[in-house]
């Protein structure tokens, strides 16, 4: 079965959150009961949440805050949280193509200490959907913690979850 994200747009305080934090993971709103019986937080400021829209037709399910809170994170940390537990429930991702981009050119270039350029070998991945044997949600690297370390067919992937900030270097 496949689950759709909301797309994703600027979230102002008021925007409605995806999905809520109850006992540890993140769950859908048809996944509860409705209003604030639902019993959820939310995953930024842990802030108790509301269930609404569950059963409408007119609306899209969605959590909110049941008490004004100044909390600006709610929708981008519900989107990134839901998205690493569905990649590790489900253990299924579909890779993007990539062709190169201006931070990694494809083929890689390299200028030598006397200002000649050496090209690598080109290199193009189709999208692919992938079937993964385990994934673990944010694992240690050292000075690096990715959002989900998961492992295919072909060995480890380190994935990192863009809801609307890059990662820093």
């Amino acid at each position: 079965s496949t689950v759709s994200l909301p797309s994703v747009s600027t979230p102002s305080t008021a925007s409605p959150i995806p999905f809520g934090l109850k006992d540890g993971r993140m769950v859908r709103v048809q996944e509860v009961a409705t209003g604030l019986a639902c019993g959820c937080k939310c995953p930024a400021c842990g802030h108790p949440l509301v269930a609404k829209a569950k059963d409408s037709r007119c609306r899209r399910p969605h959590f909110a805050h049941y008490r004004d809170a100044e909390c600006r994170a709610g929708f981008e940390t519900a989107v990134h949280k839901g998205a690493k537990q569905l990649i590790a429930d489900r253990l299924r991702l579909c890779l993007p193509e990539w062709d190169g981009e201006v931070d990694l050119p494809n083929p890689p270039r390299l200028n030598d200490a006397l200002g000649s350029s050496h090209f690598g070998r080109r290199v193009e991945f189709p999208p692919e959907h992938v079937v993964l044997s385990s994934a673990i949600l944010e694992q240690s690297r050292g000075d690096y913690i990715p959002d989900v370390t998961a492992w295919d067919c072909t060995g480890e992937l380190l994935i990192e979850i863009r809801v609307s900030h890059a990662v820093e270097e």
